[in-house]
């Protein structure tokens, strides 16, 4: 009996020890950024169609300029809604506008197969100038289907293009 004790006592003491353990990571001050008010998180997944791809060409802060390529096997319809959004804590949050706006272009914007389209936004009335930081340019597109029709998944086709201000 004095020998279960004994080993209830250690059980008791090795549980409690194992309590007082942490194993998550600390987080510090210098690396959790505030979240600004209107940003909203994004978290959909972007460039997920290997034959789809949009690359920077050229870029400031207060305007960019994207090329689209298709090389799948059918027509893609691009959504004229270019959008800006600013990585923080490593996550990416669409920027909320200076004023009520839907984004730059605005209008669907075809590409055909094996072909490329280059696209220039100026987002100054949009967000004003960006700051220093990492961001990136989001658009969706649809694409047609076997008979020419244009047809929307149960998830849009988010493309984007990073790049960093300093």
């Amino acid at each position: 009996m004095k020998l279960y004790k004994i080993l209830l006592a250690a059980m008791v003491m090795i549980t409690l020890c194992g309590c007082t353990e942490s194993n998550t990571a600390e987080i510090t001050a210098a690396e959790l950024v505030d979240i600004p008010d209107g940003y909203v998180l994004f978290e959909k997944q972007t460039n997920a169609i290997k034959d789809v791809a949009m690359e920077l060409i050229d870029v400031c802060d207060m305007s960019a300029k994207v090329k689209i390529t298709n090389n799948l096997d059918r027509e893609i319809d691009v959504d004229g809604v270019f959008k800006v959004q600013k990585k923080l804590n490593d996550n990416w949050y669409e920027l909320p506008y200076v004023e009520h706006i839907d984004g730059f272009l605005g209008h669907a914007n075809p590409i055909e197969s094996q072909c490329s389209r280059d696209f220039d936004g100026v987002w100054g009335d949009l967000y004003g100038e960006l700051e220093p930081g990492e961001y990136r340019i989001v658009t969706y597109f649809i694409a047609e289907d076997e008979s020419g029709r244009y047809y929307i998944t149960d998830y849009e086709y988010y493309l984007s293009a990073e790049f960093e201000l300093s």
